[in-house]
């Protein structure tokens, strides 16, 4: 006589199965239920709210950000070749360190300016002027002992050594001159770490919840 009870645990063929179908757990980031349609934000599940506003948070550049950012990065540069000469005049002492807060100065005076915006460009007009503030630093110190140039031919060559006096310096003094030139790579990469550009998260999606209330996927 067959079994009328038989175990479960056999397949029956007599009707279809089907595997559970996998539900999407809550948002990730702001922790509310999930409906029919989720997202992922980076590797993040996500609702479509969060998801808008991963997408949004990015900025976008623009020729008027970057034009303010270089100007306010030239007048931090000033200040700080300023700094950097007049503690030199004042002391009798030249520290290299110094152009590690003229970096940070210049790079935090460009990302103020462009609102929080960054990227390549901005990186570069960063460690150029963090360049120049030090390099140029020389020049007071120079001139002072002697009085103001009476030639702009003095002038220009006075700009020409001063932007060369880092690699001049290692020539004078090689141990000095690398720690000199090490310090203001240093500070050159504060400058340049300062503007890199914001990371915008990447955000794919829609993904149909299926164990939510059927329903097309909302656009992003």
């Amino acid at each position: 006589m067959p079994d009328e009870n038989p175990s479960s645990d056999a397949p029956q063929f007599g009707k279809a199965e089907y595997a559970p179908q996998q539900k999407a757990g809550a948002c990730a980031l702001c922790g509310r239920e999930l409906s029919a349609a989720y997202y992922r934000v980076k590797n993040a599940i996500a609702c479509e709210a969060c998801a808008f506003e991963a997408k949004s948070s990015g900025r976008t550049d623009t020729h008027s950000a970057f034009l303010k950012a270089v100007m306010l990065g030239i007048g931090a540069a000033i200040i700080g070749m300023i700094c950097y000469a007049a503690f030199t005049i004042m002391t009798g002492v030249e520290i290299g360190f110094v152009s590690l807060g003229v970096g940070f100065l210049v790079g935090k005076a460009m990302k103020l300016a462009s609102g929080g915006l960054g990227g390549r460009r901005y990186q570069i007009a960063a460690a150029i002027l963090t360049y120049a503030a030090v390099s140029l630093a020389a020049i007071p110190m120079a001139i002072l002992p002697y009085g103001r140039p009476s030639a702009p031919a003095s002038i220009g060559s006075l700009v020409y050594l001063g932007l060369a006096s880092p690699f001049l310096q290692l020539q004078a003094d090689l141990v000095h001159g690398a720690i000199g030139l090490v310090i203001l790579f240093v500070g050159i990469q504060f400058a340049w770490k300062l503007t890199a550009g914001s990371e915008t998260p990447s955000v794919t999606g829609p993904f149909v919840n299926r164990a939510a209330a059927p329903g097309p996927p909302p656009p992003l």
